[in-house]
């Protein structure tokens, strides 16, 4: 393979790969898919009235965001202003561009340990992977995190080569970014520093007062980055994320591995999550695959894991500085959790880890392929696999990337132009927020079923969930039930239901209560827990219907006529409706109140 490569093809292979993972990204981003719940809850939020409010914490929905990112989000949000999708784009294009060439300048620093081939192969799966894609394109700040963990590796390798002031000034600078765009910064910059130290100890023949000399300098470095990241902890993170460490607590605590009853059916389904984020940072497939049932996830990641470990036991000897990194990354996020300090209980948030633990597995795949080429007398085969894989990953991430659409977005100017009052489930709050905040101030009555979604120690979504999130609350449905009934016409938004809702069709549950004679009702949905839906006089419909795109009332007839819609509402609402507990029902809806 090193006959293979010349330093320019090397790069022309990089430069090729860069611009696909570019394309697939501005593919995505075309499309102007809606921003998802926990998005839209943090961009709800922006802009804030005065730019020293990023210094305290965010006033709706319990969301916080690091320093830098909230600055920027304010600062794009009164640039493109408070609504619409346009600072929402503006903040997916800085979100990729950062992505991406974070992504580019990751190649360099891991060259200095793997071949041309390993190093390809790790970018690719670290970029074309589906939650790498919709991170890249995302308005949270889990991007930035990614970019923190190449800044300090990036500065590392430099300070590795040449451990002077300029490099070490370089080192200082990348901690403070990571401070201000991670909050997992104190993570990041222990292990690299640590791996820094372990390299330095053994991956160079020195004079012994030389290397003492050199850790010295380290550890004094070292002290320096933990004063800057405990000076952010305390003088911003905890300030900032009080509301949201409160409100959630509960559900936190329901994310720990527990150590004392490590059998627990609760430590069980966290350890077997906690596996899959190795199997999801290196995902190839065109959309991220999910199940609620854990024990569904082991056959994927069991392979991953195994070639985790054939490339440490491959970089033992090569570069003691990724294998001390890519132990100590999931290590040290596996102790938070176990420590109850933090649960870090979804992929988004081990995405900075993917500079660090992706390489291990990509030398872990590339071994294992060369190996069975070995046995079959045929290593040019190798070769081939690793290239056609990596072609595979780039284009199911292409296929993907056209997956999401918007409908919210796409028919709120709809949903504005109509004299028609629109209903939000409580889930679609976010959005709408989002989209037109001054629908939200209550001035103009056009919104109904706002919930106060107003920061505070307690989460907003308990006005309408029960707490272990089972469920709506019947109160809250059957309420919601008689506002829908009232009007003629009538715009509904739904997201976020799968809490509540086990299938997309039990929606019918709310918008059965506004049909009638002489109505019909239009319905839109993404393949992303969103639906819209307009129901008003047929004609009415039949015009919205005829200037609209998918429009899916067809096969929303269809779900509802096989009447297994209603079993899957789930909680004591689904009990309410099937009268398995409660009141009587007649035909799917309530016949009396609660």
């Amino acid at each position: 393979m090193k006959q293979f490569f010349t330093k320019n093809s090397e790069l022309v292979f990089l430069s090729f790969i860069m611009l696909a993972m570019l394309l697939v990204r501005f593919a995505k981003l075309s499309t102007g898919f809606d921003p998802e719940y926990d998005q839209s809850m943090l961009l709800a939020n922006f802009p804030l009235e005065h730019p020293s409010d990023v210094l305290r914490p965010l006033p709706y929905f319990e969301q916080t965001t690091t320093l830098g990112h909230a600055i920027l989000m304010d600062g794009l949000a009164r640039v493109f202003g408070p609504e619409g999708m346009a600072r929402v784009h503006a903040i997916r294009l800085v979100t990729l561009l950062v992505f991406t060439t974070s992504l580019f300048w990751l190649y360099f620093p891991l060259r200095r340990y793997l071949s041309p081939i390993e190093a390809l192969l790790s970018i690719v799966l670290i970029g074309s992977s589906p939650t790498a894609l919709t991170f890249a394109v995302n308005s949270k700040h889990y991007a930035f995190e990614f970019a923190a963990t190449v800044a300090m590796l990036a500065a590392a390798q430099c300070y590795l080569r040449r451990p002077n002031l300029r490099s070490a000034i370089g080192v200082v600078a990348a901690g403070i970014f990571a401070a201000f765009f991670a909050f997992v910064a104190p993570v990041i910059i222990a292990v690299v520093g640590i791996a820094t130290l372990v390299a330095q100890a053994t991956e160079t023949k020195r004079h012994q007062q030389t290397l003492w000399r050199d850790l010295t300098r380290t550890l004094v470095l070292g002290a320096v980055l933990i004063t800057i990241s405990a000076g952010f902890y305390f003088g911003y993170t905890r300030i900032v994320t009080a509301f949201d460490f409160a409100a959630y607590s509960e559900r936190d605590a329901a994310k720990y591995i527990e150590l004392d009853n490590p059998f627990s059916r609760q430590s069980v389904r966290n350890s077997l999550e906690y596996a899959t984020y190795f199997f999801k940072l290196v995902e190839v497939s065109f959309r991220e695959f999910e199940t609620l049932r854990y024990r569904q996830y082991i056959p994927y990641f069991t392979p991953v894991l195994l070639l985790y470990f054939v490339g440490l036991k491959a970089l033992w000897h090569r570069s003691p500085f990724l294998v001390t990194a890519a132990i100590l990354t999931p290590a040290t996020t596996l102790a938070l959790n176990l420590a109850q300090a933090f649960p870090l209980s979804g992929v988004r948030q081990h995405i900075f880890a993917a500079p660090l633990v992706v390489p291990v597995v990509a030398v872990g795949l590339t071994t294992a392929v060369r190996w069975v080429a070995d046995r079959i007398s045929a290593p040019a085969l190798a070769n081939a696999a690793l290239f056609s894989l990596m072609a595979v990953a780039i284009l199911l991430s292409g296929i993907g990337a056209f997956h999401d659409r918007g409908v919210v977005a796409r028919l709120v100017d709809e949903m504005e132009n109509s004299d028609a009052p629109i209903w939000v489930y409580y889930g679609g709050q976010p959005i709408l927020r989002t989209l037109r905040p001054d629908w939200m101030d209550g001035e103009n009555g056009r919104v109904q079923g706002l919930l106060n979604h107003n920061s505070s120690t307690e989460r907003w979504t308990l006005q309408a969930r029960v707490p272990d999130d089972t469920g709506m609350i019947p109160d809250y449905y059957v309420s919601s039930s008689r506002t829908i009934a009232q009007p003629e016409r009538l715009w509904m938004v739904f997201s976020m239901w799968y809490f509540d809702i086990a299938r997309t069709a039990g929606l019918e549950v709310f918008i059965q209560h506004a049909r009638g004679r002489g109505k019909d009702c239009a319905i839109w949905r993404n393949s992303h827990r969103t639906v819209v839906a307009y129901c008003g006089p047929e004609a009415e419909v039949a015009i919205l219907r005829a200037r609209t795109i998918r429009d899916q009332s067809a096969e929303w007839e269809s779900w509802v006529q096989s009447g297994a819609w209603i079993q899957s509402v789930k909680g004591g609402t689904g009990q309410l409706l099937r009268g398995e507990d409660g009141p009587v029902v007649a035909g799917g809806k309530v016949t009396s109140t609660y």
